[in-house]
């Protein structure tokens, strides 16, 4: 049987004539308005109790017209998350947590790479012949799956709105990016834009070809970066369009996937150790990724507990495969219990 890096390695192949090295300056208006979405990726590093109060300091007060739906995760075995609705922007906004430092679960996630094939009840209809991506990622994602999208559900039957925009930064940004593709698979009429910041490579060619034809994707590096170059394209994964570099003088536009101008990401940062670590946490137009929350914020929203019935999927030893993510694994007695924050309901003529 053939190594699913050789699979992952073939479809890589298959893009190399095409190569974009084309790039353009990016334009201060449309800089500006990316950043609402700069902070709403911020917040979700937030425990859930605070962003379901909205009360996260800098980053909830840029955005003072959105009304939080749900909250969860606990910051260890499901990265923490958020659903609202942004009434400025009539969108349902979808936030995940990106890589907490000190957390060494979610190092496990990000280098469990093994190439995995999306699971069809999560992913319905995404049958396409070689479409994998990074195992952890898909892990963690089917964590959070349920809850997630009982809260966009819950979001679309109580605003007038067919828009949504998955954001997150680091790990966060690969969830966000399924929870879009997921999205768009289950409901094909609303329009998915994703909104990504120091985002690693999740899938494939195939994945990523997927991802340019159904979705609008933004993805912002900031300088020197070593997250988005990884995992290394040597085994195939490959970044959908979109691409936002930026510099000290300005921001750069890169056309195409993993554009190998010396000007962005993937043709100026040879390695994870070539780059710079201390860019990835920012600053994004002037903002540093983080929660902050106010001294003087509204009260904290006492969240409800719940046992979520999952279970983080054990790393593979030996040589690596592809393989099926199960959507939802098997309750175990020893699984800490999620965070779930839910807003009460509001009469819709207070909206």
């Amino acid at each position: 049987m053939s190594s699913p890096y050789a699979l992952l390695g073939c479809t890589a192949l298959l893009a190399v004539s095409a190569i974009a090295t084309s790039t353009s300056r990016y334009p201060e208006a449309k800089i500006a308005q990316l950043k609402p979405y700069t902070y709403y990726a911020s917040a979700a590093y937030c425990a859930p109790e605070i962003t379901l109060a909205w009360s996260c300091g800098e980053s909830c007060d840029a955005n003072p017209s959105f009304k939080p739906i749900a909250s969860g995760g606990d910051g260890d075995d499901i990265q923490r998350w958020y659903v609202g609705y942004d009434n400025h922007l009539d969108t349902i906004i979808v936030a995940h947590q990106g890589l907490n430092m000190s957390n060494p679960k979610a190092f496990q996630t990000v280098l469990d790479f093994t190439p995995a094939e999306l699971p069809r009840d999560v992913f319905p209809g995404l049958d396409r012949k070689g479409v994998v991506t990074h195992r952890g990622f898909a892990a963690a994602h089917s964590r959070a799956t349920r809850d997630v999208m009982n809260a966009v559900e819950k979001g679309l039957s109580e605003h007038a709105t067919k828009k949504i925009t998955a954001v997150g930064h680091s790990l966060g940004a690969a969830l966000s990016l399924l929870d879009a593709v997921h999205i768009k698979l289950k409901m094909p009429d609303l329009k998915v834009e994703v909104v990504a910041y120091g985002m690693p490579r999740v899938g494939n060619t195939a994945f990523a070809d997927y991802v340019d034809e159904n979705i609008k994707i933004t993805r912002v590096n900031n300088k020197d970066d070593p997250v988005p170059i990884i995992p290394s394209t040597d085994f195939g994964y490959q970044h959908p369009s979109g691409e936002l570099r930026i510099h000290d003088k300005g921001w750069i536009s890169c056309d195409g996937q993993d554009n190998e101008n010396p000007l962005c990401s993937a043709g100026s940062i040879a390695s994870l150790f070539a780059g710079e670590i201390e860019d990835h946490m920012g600053p994004y137009d002037g903002l540093v990724i983080g929660c902050r929350p106010s001294l003087t914020s509204k009260p904290i929203v006492e969240p409800v507990v719940i046992n979520e019935d999952t279970k983080p999927l054990e790393s593979l030893n030996g040589t690596p495969r592809v393989e099926n993510i199960v959507a939802d694994p098997v309750a175990d007695k020893n699984t800490p219990a999620s965070t779930i924050a839910v807003a009460p309901q509001v009469p819709k003529d207070e909206l």
